[in-house]
């Protein structure tokens, strides 16, 4: 089914096979994964690292863990559970790339 290529990837030739391949996952497949209250505790998690100006996931961790929050409902499971569901929060990204010249 995969083949390999020189440069060590592999790929899938979809023309090859008569059937049709999806390889896409969206946010609502990936919230069926899991409980109501585990996906509204990772929005909170996401709302909270916008309101602290996004900061990065590893940056966030720390401040949970360590107690910099004072009265914060999130733990490190919404963190994890956020990044599952959602995906990399792109707005945390986005303000860590270098810039091309």
């Amino acid at each position: 089914m995969f083949s390999g290529t020189a440069k060590g990837l592999y790929l899938l030739c979809a023309d090859t096979h008569g059937d049709a391949v999806g390889l896409v996952m969206t946010v609502d497949d990936n919230k069926k994964r899991f409980q109501r209250r585990e996906v509204a505790k990772a929005e909170e998690a996401r709302e909270l690292m916008r309101k602290l100006g996004y900061p990065s996931e590893k940056d966030m961790f720390q401040m949970v863990k360590s107690g910099a929050l004072l009265n914060s409902p999130v733990t490190a499971q919404d963190i994890r559970n956020a990044r599952a569901i959602f995906g990399a929060d792109e707005a945390s990204l986005k303000g860590k790339k270098k810039r091309k010249p």
